[in-house]
């Protein structure tokens, strides 16, 4: 959750989360950069892809508006909403029944604009369990925190405590290919195993060890490369983090899971 907006962006776009004809959010649109690459992301002649995009000051809106009239053409700018408000308001201004395939937040101030008026921890976290609610499974929340002005480090604080509650998100960005993301997540994910509760830590790790178990079945005999390497990725991170005992409380005393999980391994660690 903790990268750089442009690889993120890059990532997102070229690999499974967002595809032609999708659904995404710029949450905090500023100068437009953000906006247009994901739209890029999502363009193509079915005219289904959308991005929305959000900013609450007019000035943002209008200059990621003179961007895309410059970079676009006349379809491709169709695709595009821009909407005055606040992005802890993004359901209100998304159609309804419409999940959306990335959720793109830029938090700090406007580039080049009045640094007094920044993004702020309340309305932040109203966002992103706004994202949460609205994301489609498999999708991606994405952020980029700036520290160095008043706010921000409270800020980037309000958003490690969400991070905290979605621990699978922290086993995914370990396995990242960028070495920066992936360092940060597997400090990130150690602090956590050290610093909360360890009732905590077991209960959340068996629950997402069940899911992850229970969707072998499928993974391991579909089409998808790409989405049996994730999977596996994630239970070897997660298993790598909590020791071998998770593997012999959650895992061998079952005469189901023990040969999926085995039989799974056999399949895809030749990819790995």
């Amino acid at each position: 959750m903790f990268c750089p907006t442009s690889k993120r962006r890059q990532d997102a776009g070229s690999g499974n989360v967002v595809q032609k004809g999708d659904a995404v959010i710029d949450a905090t649109c500023g100068n437009g950069y953000d906006t247009l690459a994901m739209l890029k992301m999502v363009a193509d002649r079915s005219q289904k892809g959308r991005v929305y995009a959000l900013d609450l000051q007019d000035v943002a809106l209008q200059n990621t508006r003179s961007l895309l009239d410059e970079s676009l053409d006349d379809n491709e700018k169709e695709l595009a909403e821009l909407f005055a408000t606040c992005h802890s308001k993004m359901e209100e201004v998304l159609p309804r029944n419409i999940t959306v395939r990335l959720v793109a937040f830029n938090l700090g101030y406007l580039p080049g604009g009045d640094k007094t008026m920044i993004t702020k921890s309340e309305t932040t976290l109203l966002g992103l369990e706004a994202a949460e609610r609205v994301v489609a499974p498999g999708g991606l929340i994405s952020l980029l925190v700036y520290v160095g002005h008043p706010g921000g480090r409270e800020e980037f604080e309000t958003v490690q405590a969400f991070a905290s509650r979605l621990p699978e998100c922290l086993f995914v960005l370990v396995c990242d290919d960028f070495e920066e993301v992936s360092e940060a997540a597997q400090v990130f994910l150690g602090d956590q195993f050290l610093s909360r509760g360890k009732h905590d830590i077991k209960h959340d790790v068996a629950q997402i060890f069940s899911r992850l178990m229970k969707k072998l079945p499928n993974v391991v005999l579909g089409s998808e490369e790409a989405l049996a390497i994730s999977h596996a990725q994630k239970l070897l991170a997660l298993i790598y983090f909590s020791g071998p005992r998770l593997v012999k409380d959650h895992l061998l005393q079952s005469p189901v899971c023990a040969p999926s999980f085995f039989f799974f391994l056999l399949g895809i660690v030749p990819y790995l």
